[in-house]
């Protein structure tokens, strides 16, 4: 039985050969987190959360860190939001996604910007039916860091879906990094579902100016998520 065991963990391989034929057991995240309502209006999100390492080669402890820790406010179609807040940057993307376990989307994957900010954010409809909504964002532009300059950063997002089989999104940011630096991204997404699936387009530019200079990363990327039957989805991307 252990000859076994030992054949089958040897058949598992890894594209890095510094760690192939490692094995082990692994807290990849944890997450703690505490929702209240506080009344019909008002609500609060609580968020730790922990990492373990992603080089494989660093042994350290699991420290938490303060993810989300804010207020919000309801205001008819509109939400305010205050604290450490979540930005527009990708949400709506993995969730139309769906596959983050397997991949990130290219957004994320490449870092082009901050999941989190600190300062103030409104949501909410800007129709009866919910088919525009939007969401701003102004914060300090350092993420879950702490702020150490006087720069600041403004997110925006438009999002339309005019039938439940279509959803378009548009989003801009910018980031005043101190210094006579600046980053700004925009984004802009396709999308179209039905009883076969789901398919999307997306398209981001990064600009990064430092002392001068300018600098771009681009991305174009193109993804489907096919029904093959009751629990079989073929993806590609």
């Amino acid at each position: 039985a252990r000859q076994g065991a030992l054949q089958a963990l040897r058949l598992l391989g890894h594209h890095d050969d510094a760690i192939e034929s490692n094995n082990g057991f692994w807290l990849r995240r944890i997450y703690f987190t505490y929702d209240n309502t506080l009344s019909d209006k008002i609500a609060m999100r609580f968020r730790l959360e922990m990492n373990s390492p992603g080089d494989f080669k660093t042994a350290t402890n699991l420290v938490p860190f303060v993810k989300d820790a804010f207020l919000s406010h309801k205001l008819g179609r509109h939400t305010l939001m205050l604290g450490l807040i979540g930005t527009p940057l990708f949400d709506n993307l993995d969730e139309y996604w769906g596959y983050r376990p397997m991949e990130k989307t290219p957004i994320d994957l490449f870092k082009f910007g901050n999941s989190r900010e600190f300062g103030i954010g409104l949501k909410g409809a800007l129709d009866s039916g919910s088919k525009l909504t939007y969401t701003v964002v102004f914060g300090n532009g350092a993420g879950l860091k702490s702020e150490t300059n006087r720069g600041k950063a403004a997110y925006g997002r438009l999002n339309f879906q005019p039938t439940p089989a279509l959803f378009f999104e548009l989003y801009a940011d910018y980031t005043d990094t101190g210094s006579d630096s600046s980053v700004n991204i925009f984004q802009a997404f396709a999308g179209m579902k039905g009883g076969w699936g789901r398919g999307g387009l997306n398209f981001g530019l990064r600009n990064s100016r430092q002392a001068g200079t300018n600098s771009d990363m681009k991305f174009i990327s193109l993804f489907g998520v096919v029904k093959a039957g009751k629990k079989l989805d073929l993806i590609g991307r």
